[in-house]
């Protein structure tokens, strides 16, 4: 076997520490695609004399000789007060961080913590944050409440089962239902949240369970609020009634205009999406709502995975419109142009297309995470770091075949 030209190491945690230069000086290229890079003084300096690329999203130094430790963490991750943690540990999470009250003395022990995630801290150890890098939002909660999801739906069961003087937070609002609060009342709970959404009877009863800061919203008597985006169908009119308070956008295309037409009261708070015929309609019924949009051509939304050909696309002259998929593939026939002049995609995980297609793709597209050409999803995403450091140029099988490829949770160089 002869000796490959090119090293690619794929890593959450690069240790580059104790790299020894004659190991690597047989490389004509080193790339680097990692979370975190650990260095010292003088591997910063070998770095430097040796052809290496890094895509890293964080270069950590370390004192020459100083003992640490390193975890990688695929998932959530919750530090509590009887977390153990080693000593100078540097921790990478691909999740969410979940940092509970008294896990100061925890804390303490992490040299630097990574989140490609979320992170909920409580506010009397909130000055840890700057120990941390963090991908995603952060949340600092009140040290004495019980989180809550972020947006709560308090359903007929919880006034029973929450604590005397119980303090509870919810990041964005507390939604009530057709709940009895009077135990709540009794037991001098008290929420911690920017909004509460409820009729006008229950705000009133729960008054005295909010702060003054909290923003009351009334929902019209009779309606079900429904938290978040909805497909408007009749089996959702069987789950939610003909009365519905929409916390959320709406889409409602030409397909939607029978659920729609037996609705007796529709109040929108996000933007309704809706096809002439549909808008026309609304204009006649009961309905309240903040702002709408009139799409053109096919609507595609909430789907785990969809397949654009060129028969959808014929048969679709106004344009096709896709939102909140995971998975979106194109099929290779589908000319560029096609895509340029038929196509949108929003807020979608993962695209998959042809090389050819990229670039019209990339046009068409806001809010997505991933556009890959490989012939999967993982291929896809390791060759966009190789292909990037090599400038875009050459093709990948010829690239791979003079490579030699590390894929690892952590790696030590």
């Amino acid at each position: 076997m002869f000796d490959k030209k090119k090293l690619v190491i794929n890593c959450d945690i690069c240790d580059a520490r104790a790299m020894d230069e004659n190991a690597y000086a047989k490389y004509e290229q080193i790339i680097i695609n990692a979370d975190m890079l650990l260095v010292t003084e003088r591997t910063r300096a070998l770095f430097a004399a040796l052809p290496i690329t890094c895509n890293v999203d964080e270069t950590i130094d370390i004192p020459e000789g100083e003992m640490i430790n390193t975890v990688s963490i695929n998932g959530d991750y919750e530090v509590g007060p009887n977390t153990r943690v080693s000593k100078n540990t540097i921790l990478n999470v691909n999740g969410n961080v979940h940092i509970l009250p008294g896990a100061g003395e925890n804390i303490k022990n992490f040299l630097k913590i990574s989140v490609n995630g979320d992170i909920k801290c409580p506010k009397s150890l909130e000055d840890f944050m700057d120990q941390a890098s963090v991908n995603g939002s952060v949340q600092i909660y009140p040290d004495d409440c019980v989180i809550l999801d972020s947006r709560f739906v308090m359903d007929k069961y919880f006034p029973f089962r929450a604590k005397e003087n119980g303090r509870y937070y919810a990041e964005e609002k507390v939604i009530l239902g057709n709940v009895d609060l009077t135990p709540l009342v009794e037991k001098n709970v008290l929420f911690i949240t920017p909004m509460v959404v409820a009729e006008e009877a229950q705000l009133m009863k729960a008054v005295s369970l909010f702060e003054e800061s909290a923003e009351f919203v009334e929902v019209p008597e009779g309606c079900t609020v429904v938290e978040g985006d909805i497909d408007l169908n009749l089996a959702s009119l069987k789950q939610f009634g003909v009365r519905l308070f929409v916390d959320g956008n709406l889409t409602l295309m030409d397909d939607q205009i029978e659920p729609l037409e037996k609705l007796e009261k529709l109040v929108v708070k996000g933007t309704i999406f809706a096809s002439k015929k549909a808008a026309e309609l609304l204009n006649t019924m009961d309905a309240i709502f903040e702002e709408i949009k009139i799409e053109k051509g096919r609507k595609i939304v909430n789907k785990i995975k969809v397949t654009l050909d060129e028969t959808m696309f014929l048969y679709s002259p106004d344009g096709i419109m896709v939102a909140n998929a995971a998975s979106v593939k194109i099929a290779e026939q589908v000319s560029p142009a096609d895509i340029l002049e038929k196509l949108e995609l929003a807020n979608c995980a993962s695209v998959k297309c042809s090389e050819e297609q990229r670039s019209a793709v990339e046009l068409v597209s806001s809010n997505v995470a991933s556009i890959s050409c490989g012939k999967d999803d993982g291929e896809g995403g390791m060759m966009s770091g190789i292909m990037g450091a090599l400038g875009g140029a050459g093709d990948i099988i010829g690239m791979l075949k003079d490579a030699k490829l590390v894929n690892a949770d952590k790696h030590v160089m």
